[in-house]
C-alpha cells in the first residue's frame, strides 16, 4: 500500500487547494479519538503529529487534521485522517507501522489517562480558533527530506502552548501542487510566541535547501488585504496600528469626495454617488495611499522588537498628520 507522493511543485492558490475533503466523491475519514487528562496533552498531540505525517506516506491520502476538544474539560482530542476510498483507508489502517505507533503512545501513557477510539467516518469538520495558513513549493527531488523536516516542526508546534491542531495536505496523488499546512492557536499571542520562538527560527533556518517558497496567510489584523504578514517574523501589525493609517488614507478621500465629487454626480441617485465614491475610495487607497503608507512606516507597523519608543514615534508623527490634514482641508475646501 505504501507509495512515495509525487512531485510538490507548482502554484495553486491557498484557498482552492485547501479544498474541504468531504466534498470530494468517495472518500472516507478514518477518526482517531484520544481521551486526554491535562498532563498528557502534550505527549499526545506530539504522537498524533507523528501519526499523521506517516500516513500522508500512503495511497489515497488526501489530508489529515488534528481537531481540539471544544472545551478544556473535555480533553478529547481528534485526528481525522482523509483517504480518497475506503480501501486505501482500510490499508493504512490495517499497516503494521500504524499498530507500531499505537503500541508506543499505549506503552508511554498510563492506560487510566488515555482512551483511544477509531471509527470511519466523513461528518467530521474543523473548529475555529486563530489560524496561519502555509503554502509551501517543494523543490524537485527534495519531497522526502522535506517531509521529514515537516514533522519535525509539527512536533515543535504540538508543545507550545495554545496550540490548537492542525491541518495538513500534501498534492494529490500524482498531481502538482504545492504542501499546505493550516495552523491553529487559540490566541493571535499564543500564535506569535510560536512564531517568534528560537525552536522555529532554528527549523526555519533548516528548511531553506529543501524549498522554493513559502506563503503565509494569516488572518488576523483588521485589514488583512491592506497589511501583509511579516515575512521575518509572521506576524501581522496590531490592529490599532492599521486603523490609525487607514484612517490618515481615508479621511482626505472622504472630505474630498464629499465637497468635489458628489456635486457633479449629482444627477444619479444617492445610493448609486455612495457606490461611486466607495469604488473611487478603495481604488485610491490599495494602489496609491496603502502602499506609500506602508513603505513610510513599516519600521513602526513591523518593529524587529517591541519597543514603545518606536510605538510613540510614529504615533506621534500620525497624529501630526492628522492635524496637518483637518488644517489643509479646512483651508482648501472653504
Amino acid at each position: 500500500c505504501k507509495v512515495v507522493l509525487s512531485r510538490i511543485a507548482g502554484g495553486e492558490g491557498v484557498y482552492k487547494t485547501m479544498a474541504e475533503p468531504a466534498q470530494i466523491p468517495g472518500v472516507a475519514a478514518l477518526v482517531l479519538r484520544a481521551g486526554i487528562k491535562s498532563d498528557d496533552v502534550r505527549l499526545v498531540t506530539g504522537w498524533f503529529v507523528k501519526v499523521m505525517m506517516r500516513s500522508a506516506d500512503y495511497a489515497g491520502f488526501l489530508s489529515a487534521e488534528i481537531i481540539p476538544p471544544i472545551s478544556k474539560t473535555e480533553g478529547q482530542w481528534t485526528l481525522v485522517e482523509w483517504f480518497r476510498s475506503e480501501a486505501q483507508l482500510k490499508c493504512w489502517q490495517r499497516a503494521p507501522e500504524r499498530e507500531e505507533l499505537k503500541q508506543e503512545i499505549l506503552a508511554s501513557v498510563p492506560a487510566d489517562s488515555l482512551k483511544l477510539s477509531e471509527e470511519v467516518s466523513n461528518q467530521v469538520g474543523s473548529r475555529g480558533s486563530v489560524a496561519t495558513a502555509i503554502v509551501t513549493q517543494v523543490k524537485p527531488g527534495m519531497e522526502s527530506s522535506y517531509r521529514e523536516w515537516e514533522r519535525k516542526i509539527k512536533l515543535a508546534q504540538s508543545q507550545f502552548p495554545g496550540y490548537r491542531g492542525a491541518y495538513y495536505q500534501p498534492p494529490m496523488d500524482n498531481t502538482v501542487g504545492p504542501s499546505t499546512t493550516l495552523l491553529r492557536f487559540d490566541t493571535p499571542e499564543n500564535l506569535d510566541k510560536w512564531f517568534s520562538s528560537e525552536e522555529r527560527s532554528k527549523l526555519i533556518s533548516e528548511v531553506g535547501q529543501y524549498v522554493k517558497s513559502t506563503d503565509y496567510q494569516k488572518v488576523i489584523s483588521s485589514f488583512p488585504g491592506w497589511f501583509p504578514v511579516s515575512e521575518k517574523s509572521g506576524r501581522s501589525p496590531s490592529g490599532w496600528k492599521t486603523s490609525m493609517l487607514v484612517l490618515l488614507c481615508l479621511y482626505p478621500l472622504t472630505v474630498l469626495q464629499l465637497h468635489y465629487v458628489r456635486p457633479l454626480l449629482s444627477f444619479l441617485q444617492s445610493d448609486v454617488i455612495t457606490f461611486v465614491s466607495n469604488c473611487l475610495s478603495i481604488i485610491i487607497i490599495s494602489w496609491l495611499l496603502m502602499p506609500l503608507a506602508l513603505k513610510r512606516f513599516d519600521g513602526w507597523l513591523y518593529p524587529d522588537k517591541p519597543a514603545k519608543s518606536i510605538d510613540l514615534k510614529g504615533t506621534a508623527v500620525i497624529l501630526g498628520l492628522y492635524l496637518l490634514e483637518v488644517i489643509l482641508l479646512i483651508v482648501l475646501v472653504d
